[in-house]
C-alpha cells in the first residue's frame, strides 16, 4: 500500500472516523482505523460495532493495499504536521510509514482482515435531505433523548417522513423536543435512530449540502460530502408522544430569550446537584414571570423576575431547571413563546411564531 495526499485531505478523513475508534475498549482492533487504497483513492474507516464511518481521501494511489492503524495516535501526529508539502503513506515491513518533508513516523499495523466490515448500503430508494437543515433538526431534538441504556426505544431520535415533511422527536419521559422539516415529494417512512448515531450525524454532516439516507429494516447508511455513516436502527415502537402535546392553552405569552436564559443561569448557581427545582410563577395581568430557587442553608436562595407579555390565568409550577436551560438554549430567535394549559400539564416552549418549527415540552415536578 502506498498513497500520496495533502495533510488537509488526510486530516479530514481521519477526523471523521477516529472518534468512533475509542468507544469500545473490549476489542483492541476497534482502537484502530482501517486505511484501504483502491480505485485510486484512500478510504479511512472506523467503527464501534454500533456505528461506523467511512471517509474518502483524494490523492495519488501508487500501490493498492490495506492495513489497520492506531487511530488516535495517527490523527494526533497528522494534526501537528505543517501541511505545506505532500504526505506519503506506505506500508513497509509490516509498519505504516508516514512521511513529509522534515517529518517521518512509523506506526504498528494490524491485519486488515481483522477489522470488522461495515454493513452494505440497503437496496432502498434514498431519502434526500439538506445536510445542514437535518443536522440542525437533530441538534434541536437529540438533547432530550434518554441516556438510560435499558430503554433503547427512547435512547433514540424518532424520525418520521410523510406528507411533505420530516418530523424528528426525542424524549426521556420527562420532556419532549420536536422539530419539523419540509421535504417535498418524500415517501412515508419511520425509524428510530440511536442516540450515538444521531450525534455522529450532526458531527459529520453539519456542513453537507445534501445527504442521501438509505434505510433498511435493521440499519441505515447516510452519504454526504464524501463521507458515509452507517448505523444499526433501534428495534421497537416509539411512544405515542403526540397525545401529550396540549391542543389548547389557558395561559400564553412571550419573554425575551436572552433574559429568560440569563435568569435561569443566575438561579442555577444556588442549586446543588441533587436538587434542580425552580418555581415558576406567571402573572399575565402584572406582565411578569418570576423564578425562585431555594438551595438550602448552605447554598442560599435566589429570585429573578423577567417581563412577560401575554394573557390568561396565573400559573405556578415546579420544574427541573436543567430541562428549562436545555430547552431555551436550543431555541432560535430573540423571543420565545410560553404556553400552559394548567399547572399540572406539560409546559410548552416554542420559538415565537414557530419560525423554525420547533417545540419543547417539560413535565412539572409533582409534589
Amino acid at each position: 500500500m502506498k498513497f500520496v495526499c495533502t495533510q488537509k485531505n488526510l486530516l479530514r478523513g481521519l477526523a471523521a472516523v477516529s472518534p468512533l475508534s475509542s468507544r469500545n475498549p473490549q476489542l483492541p482492533i476497534l482502537q484502530h482505523a482501517l486505511l484501504a487504497v483502491s480505485d485510486g483513492v484512500l478510504r479511512c474507516i472506523g467503527t464501534d460495532l454500533e456505528v461506523g464511518a467511512r471517509a474518502q481521501v483524494g490523492g495519488k494511489a501508487e500501490r493498492e493495499g490495506a492495513c489497520a492503524v492506531p487511530a488516535r495516535r495517527l490523527l494526533e501526529f497528522v494534526q501537528q504536521l505543517p501541511g505545506m508539502h505532500p504526505l506519503t503513506l506506505a506500508v513497509v515491513s509490516g509498519s505504516l510509514r508516514v512521511s513529509t518533508e522534515g517529518y517521518s513516523a512509523r506506526f504498528p499495523t494490524a491485519p486488515a482482515d481483522d477489522f470488522p466490515l461495515l454493513p452494505e448500503r440497503p437496496d432502498t430508494e434514498p431519502v434526500i435531505l439538506e445536510g445542514r437543515r437535518l443536522s440542525t433538526a437533530l441538534t434541536h431534538t437529540v438533547f432530550a433523548a434518554a441516556r438510560d441504556e435499558s430503554r433503547p426505544e427512547i435512547r433514540s431520535v424518532f424520525v418520521h417522513g410523510a406528507d411533505g415533511t420530516v418530523r424528528l422527536a426525542a424524549t426521556d419521559s420527562f420532556r419532549l423536543a420536536e422539530h419539523t422539516l419540509p421535504a417535498a415529494g418524500i415517501k412515508e417512512f419511520s425509524l428510530l435512530l440511536p442516540l450515538v448515531a444521531a450525534q455522529e450525524f450532526i458531527r459529520l454532516f453539519s456542513e453537507a449540502e445534501q445527504v442521501q439516507v438509505f434505510a433498511g429494516p435493521n440499519h441505515l447508511v447516510a452519504l454526504g460530502d464524501g463521507i458515509e455513516l452507517s448505523s444499526r436502527l433501534v428495534d421497537g415502537s416509539y411512544p405515542d408522544y403526540r397525545q401529550i402535546i396540549p391542543d389548547s392553552s389557558l395561559t400564553r405569552g412571550s419573554v425575551k430569550r436572552e433574559e429568560f436564559l440569563r435568569a435561569l443561569k443566575v438561579l442555577n448557581v444556588f442549586l446543588p446537584r441533587d436538587s434542580r427545582r425552580v418555581t415558576v410563577q406567571v402573572r399575565p395581568g402584572e406582565g411578569r414571570l418570576s423564578l425562585t430557587v431555594a438551595g438550602g442553608a448552605d447554598a442560599g436562595e435566589g429570585a429573578v423576575t423577567v417581563s412577560f407579555s401575554g394573557e390568561g390565568e396565573d400559573v405556578e409550577a415546579l420544574y427541573n431547571i436543567s430541562y428549562l436551560l436545555d430547552g431555551i438554549t436550543h431555541l432560535a430567535g430573540e423571543s420565545c413563546e410560553l404556553r400552559w394549559r394548567g399547572a399540572e400539564d406539560p409546559f410548552m416552549l416554542l420559538p415565537e411564531g414557530r419560525k423554525n418549527n420547533s417545540l419543547y415540552l417539560v413535565m412539572p415536578i409533582q409534589v
